[in-house]
């Protein structure tokens, strides 16, 4: 399987960076083509978790709950962030 990222979209290497995180976890579940929006939910999160992981998240909502800074700190896109806040269980 080739991956092929766009750069005329993707312009930024943190851009990059999260959509081939993103792609490389279809391929290590054997995804091919276009997947169901449950997938494509659970592929996200997996994706945040792994680019994001909780020390790091930890550290960076010690003295910021902004979306734009904690992904500008955690280099990665806004919607990663969100992504991974989403996928935080209390226990």
């Amino acid at each position: 399987m080739t991956i092929y990222l766009n750069r005329a979209r993707l312009v930024t290497q943190v851009e990059r960076r999260c959509t081939l995180t993103h792609e490389l976890v279809h391929l290590h579940h054997g995804h091919q083509g276009a997947q169901p929006s449950r997938i494509e939910a659970a592929v996200r999160a997996e994706t945040a978790r792994l680019l994001i992981p909780d020390d790091a998240l930890e550290s960076a909502l010690c003295w910021s709950t902004d979306v734009f800074e904690l992904a500008e700190s955690l280099w990665v896109t806004e919607a990663v962030v969100r992504d991974r806040l989403e996928g935080l269980r209390c226990v």
